[in-house]
Order: structure tokens, then C-alpha cells, then sequence
């Protein structure tokens, strides 16, 4: 299968899919929802190769045993800044996991809520019962915020997700 390193801006492109969010909330396609033979870590892997080897460069370094990443996924998340956003495969549940600010003080840009926050709006999930992992521990554990009332528009609700974070 081809492994499709392009960027999207237009949410309706990336529907369905498991993806990566760049920094500056572009969509990047790994695999659509449920399909294993292109995961986040070989997506990333292709990347860093098509951007120079920055990857081996990295991993040759002391730099990743010092934050013990392991992976070119944990790469392309702490150190340059990428939102991984994936699903369960039993329950197609969304996984969602942003850069740990403590390693390289990468935060999550607002462009990245705002195209994370979409994405899940369209792919029909609940954006404030989320898990949001950050290294190797629970940073942001479930968030939570009461159900969407009639009389809240979808900018009220986008406020409120963002303060989540």
C-alpha cells in the first residue's frame, strides 16, 4: 500500500481517516479507521526519510535515550510538535496524543485544536470524553465537559474544548 505523506487543509479530505496534525493544524493521512497495514510509526518513519533522515540523524544521537522515544512516532510528537490522532480498533474510540511540553516545551498550537476538534466533530465523536496522552504517562486524562445543550452554538463548545487543555 502507498503511504500518502501529503498535507490536507480541508477536513472533508480526512474523514475517516487515522492521521497526524503538523504544527500548524495541516492534516497528514496515515490509514483510513481500521485499516493495520500502514500504522502511525511506519507513516512517520517515511517522513523523516522524505525530509532528509532526520530520523537516523536523531537516533543517533544521545537526544532520544536521553528522553527515552523510542519510536519515530514519539519523535515526530515531542520534538517537532505533531498531534497523533488514531482509534481503538475494537471500540473506535479516538486516541489522541500531543506533545509532552516538558521535553522540548512543544504545546499543542491552537490551529491543532482547532483542526483536531473538527475532525472529530466530522468523524461524529465526542471531543470532551477524550483521552490526551502526552509521553509516557496520562498527562490529560479523560476531559470531560457536560453534553451539548440546545441553546450552545459551536463556537461555545469549541471555547470550552479548548480550555480542556
Amino acid at each position: 500500500m502507498k503511504i500518502d505523506l501529503n498535507s490536507y487543509i480541508d477536513v472533508m479530505d480526512v474523514i475517516g481517516y487515522d492521521l497526524f496534525i503538523g504544527p500548524n493544524g495541516e492534516y497528514y493521512k496515515v490509514s483510513k479507521m481500521g485499516d493495520n497495514r500502514i500504522n502511525h510509526n511506519i507513516w512517520a518513519e517515511q517522513y523523516f526519510i522524505k525530509n532528509n533522515d532526520i530520523f537516523i540523524k536523531i537516533k543517533s544521537s544521545n537526544l532520544s535515550t536521553i528522553l527515552n522515544l523510542q519510536s519515530a512516532t514519539e519523535l515526530l510528537i515531542h520534538i517537532f510538535g505533531f498531534v497523533y490522532y488514531s482509534h481503538d480498533n475494537l471500540l473506535y474510540k479516538p486516541i489522541i496524543k500531543i506533545p509532552n511540553p516538558t521535553y522540548f516545551n512543544k504545546k499543542v498550537a491552537e490551529s491543532q485544536l482547532d483542526s483536531l476538534f473538527n475532525i472529530m466533530i466530522y468523524n461524529k465523536e465526542n471531543p470532551y470524553n477524550v483521552p490526551f496522552l502526552a509521553g509516557k504517562e496520562y498527562v490529560y486524562d479523560y476531559v470531560e465537559c457536560e453534553e451539548k445543550k440546545s441553546d450552545d452554538d459551536e463556537k461555545d463548545l469549541y471555547e470550552i474544548f479548548k480550555k480542556l487543555l
